[in-house]
C-alpha cells in the first residue's frame, strides 16, 4: 500500500484503526494505578472466580497491564506517523493477528 499520499482515504482509515488499537490496548495503564481491592472487584465483574489476595497476583496483573500499556502506546505512536513507520505497520498487524488467536484458543479452552 502506497502511504504517501497524506489527504488519501486509505491512510486516514489507517490511521483510525492504528488509534482504535492504541485505545483498546492503552486504556489496560489503568490497572497499573487501581487499587488491589478494585481489580479484584473488576477482575470479579469480568467473571473471575474468588481471586487471593496475593502479592504475586498483583505483581503480574500490574506487569501485564505496564506491556499492554506499552504496546497501546507503541500503536499510537505508528497512528501519529504512519508514513514513517510503514514498513513497521504489517509486522504489528501480523502480530496483533497472532496474539488473536492466541487469546481466541486461550479463551475457548
Amino acid at each position: 500500500m502506497q502511504l504517501s499520499d497524506k489527504n488519501s482515504l486509505k491512510l486516514r482509515l489507517l490511521r483510525i484503526t492504528l488509534l482504535a488499537s492504541a485505545a483498546a490496548w492503552g486504556v489496560c495503564l489503568i490497572g497499573i494505578f487501581l487499587p488491589w481491592n478494585t481489580v479484584l472487584v473488576v477482575l470479579q465483574s469480568f467473571g473471575a472466580k474468588v481471586v487471593p489476595d496475593d502479592p504475586m497476583f498483583n505483581y503480574w496483573f500490574r506487569m501485564s497491564c505496564g506491556v499492554s500499556g506499552g504496546i497501546g502506546i507503541f500503536f499510537f505512536i505508528l497512528a501519529v506517523n504512519p508514513v514513517k513507520y510503514s514498513n513497521v505497520i504489517s509486522l504489528a498487524g501480523w502480530l496483533m493477528l497472532l496474539e488473536g488467536i492466541v487469546i481466541l484458543a486461550s479463551g475457548t479452552a
